[in-house]
């Protein structure tokens, strides 16, 4: 019985493309070395793999290394063996030369192994997990050069650029074309698949057939994600309930669903079970799914989930006190409503989550009086906020209230103090208010204000009264008493500051429609000339935004190029363009309406 299974095991493997072949050499040196049995028979596996016709680059090299490292391996085990043969030889005769000349050699080579790394420069000695460390903190702008350097940065580059991937699909050849390219790769290469851990899909289609075809593909190309933990749909048509049951069988443990859309089709979403994220943005509640469909993912998620966004569409009627019933709210950690009517219920609700460390407060408040009375039970006690002790970042952006001046301050009195504070928006909140608040906020890192004019002593006074450590900026103004780009040099004193926007609401790039071409060209130059200055008086700055547009900093000496990042997509996410981490992402959070158009966050 066994010869016979050798013999169809043989037939099996000679059927075998070259490749597998390779691929079952490698394992079963693997294999071999793991079990402590390097040997010939390793050496003989490897040697037939090499001489495999067709193989990859990427296959040799993995062979080669295994190979490698064996036998370093296995010379470090035979060199200490040796050392221990030559110690005993001087056990019994301690005055042998020949022992101690060659214990002398293996000493001096060791020592000038070290000698020799530590001449090497820094970045040829910091290990493999101390790199993607640091690319987790850079731009993917800046990360593509280092595709080209060598394997080793192009590997680490690409797991960092890959990490997070965005498909477009729309009616365009083009788009689908990328989008079909993306797919099929994913399908086709398992490593590149196993990068991506999150998924953003933007789909702007009308039903057709191509339509289904797509959704067809997606479909079977989202269980090849393996390392898959976050996925968000933005556009229409809407996250569906046909995709919710291919994610519940391929990813049962995903770990974040964002659906971003005019309806709430997904149905069955609610028996995903282990989400930590949720996020909702639907403008009508007239969708496929039931609103109470909401509530079910919060109670069936209560041990999980972490994070909560719900938006809907200040134009349209919806609540969301059904789903604050739940008891999932108070083990939340962050809170987003955005374009949203909050209720009195849900204010009273959100502030026992206890937990919280992020809140955001984005459109209209059901009482605005009962809300500054809600904000006002706040108290200090042995320096320890009563509400919502853990707060680190505050967002709140109000429409339509404008000159409710006694909830400002209430919201003022509820901020002031807070020692963990990093990351600040209070939006419409006047001028003076918000500088009483900001002196007594130690922590904070970025920033985010708006104000009806910018002057000389406003400017002076606001640099005065935030930390130096301060990382981000956007100021935005309705006028100015001068060109904002001349008030740059007031924020030099902030050493770290990596992102300032300078955001005069009125101004906007010069329109090719409005004026001749050469005009259109002189003030191009000098809209680009102002955003420069910007960066060559802050040395330390990795971006400007200017007026609602975002450039990266390219520094070449004392020279300052701006490459300017994309426009936002139609149908984008609320995390925009990359501005180099999470303190970028949330200061240039914009809101990302039902109907593509408003402006968001940035409504006057």
């Amino acid at each position: 019985m066994t010869d016979d299974l050798d013999v169809v095991c043989l037939r099996a493997m000679q059927t075998l493309p070259g490749t597998s072949k390779a691929q079952l050499l490698l394992n079963s040196a693997r294999t071999l070395i793991d079990a402590g049995q390097y040997s010939q028979e390793v050496e003989t596996y490897i040697d037939a793999l090499l001489r495999i016709p067709g193989l990859s680059s990427q296959q040799m090299a993995e062979a080669l290394l295994v190979r490698g490292a064996a036998r370093r391996s296995a010379g470090q085990q035979l060199v200490a063996q040796a050392d221990q043969d030559f110690r005993k030889v001087l056990q019994l005769d301690p005055l042998n030369v020949q022992a101690k000349s060659f214990l002398s050699r293996d000493h001096h080579a060791n020592g000038s192994r070290v000698e020799a790394h530590l001449r090497l420069p820094l970045h040829l000695r910091l290990p493999l997990e101390v790199w993607e460390m640091i690319t987790g903190f850079v731009p993917r702008y800046h990360l593509r050069p280092l595709l080209s350097v060598s394997t080793f940065f192009r590997n680490i580059a690409q797991r960092t650029i890959f990490r997070a991937v965005d498909a477009y699909l729309s009616e365009e050849s083009e788009v689908i074309g990328r989008a079909m390219d993306f797919f099929e790769r994913v399908k086709e290469d398992p490593t590149f698949a196993g990068r991506i851990q999150t998924l953003r899909i933007h789909i702007a289609m009308e039903e057709s057939e191509l339509l289904d075809v797509l959704l067809r593909i997606i479909r079977t190309t989202l269980p090849a994600l393996k390392a898959l933990r976050e996925v968000e749909w933005i556009g229409y048509p809407e996250f569906s309930p046909d995709e919710v049951d291919v994610l519940r069988v391929s990813h049962p443990h995903l770990q974040s669903l964002g659906i971003v859309g005019w309806h709430f089709d997904a149905i069955g979403v609610s028996k995903l079970s282990a989400l930590r994220k949720f996020c909702l943005r639907a403008e009508d509640d007239d969708g496929s799914a039931d609103m109470s469909e909401v509530r079910a993912v919060l109670d069936n998620n209560e041990q999980s989930l972490r994070y909560l966004c719900l938006g809907a569409s200040l134009n349209r009627p919806h609540s969301w006190d059904d789903a604050f019933e739940s008891g999932a709210v108070r083990n939340l950690v962050e809170l987003h409503l955005v374009d949203t009517r909050i209720s009195h219920l849900v204010l009273t609700r959100l502030i026992h989550a206890s937990r919280l460390r992020a809140l955001t407060l984005h459109g209209s408040l059901e009482d605005a009086n009962a809300a500054a009375v809600v904000f006002g039970t706040d108290h200090v006690v042995n320096g320890e906020h009563t509400i919502l002790p853990f707060l680190e970042e505050l967002r709140f952006a109000m429409v339509g209230h404008d000159d409710d001046t006694n909830l400002f301050r209430a919201v003022a009195r509820f901020t002031k103090g807070r020692r963990r504070i990093r990351r600040l928006d209070l939006g419409t909140c006047p001028f003076d208010v918000l500088l009483s608040v900001l002196p007594t906020l130690p922590s904070l890192r970025v920033l985010r204000l708006r104000t009806h004019f910018l002057g000389d002593q406003a400017v002076s006074a606001l640099v005065k009264t935030i930390p130096r450590e301060m990382i981000g900026i956007h100021l935005a103004v309705s006028n100015s008493a001068h060109p904002l780009h001349e008030y740059a040099h007031e924020f030099t004193r902030f050493g770290l500051l990596a992102v300032l926007h300078l955001n005069r609401l009125s101004h906007r790039r010069p329109q090719p429609n409005s004026m001749s071409d050469k005009d259109l060209q002189i003030q191009t130059d000098a809209w680009l000339a102002n955003a420069r200055s910007v960066a060559l008086t802050i040395r330390s700055l990795d971006f400007v935004g200017w007026h609602r547009e975002h450039y990266v900093v390219v520094r070449h000496g004392d020279a300052v190029d701006l490459k300017e990042l994309p426009v936002r997509k139609r149908l984008d996410c609320g995390q925009g363009v990359d501005l180099g981490g999470s303190d970028g992402a949330w200061l240039e959070l914009k809101d990302v309406p039902a109907d593509w158009e408003t402006p968001g966050l940035d409504v006057d």
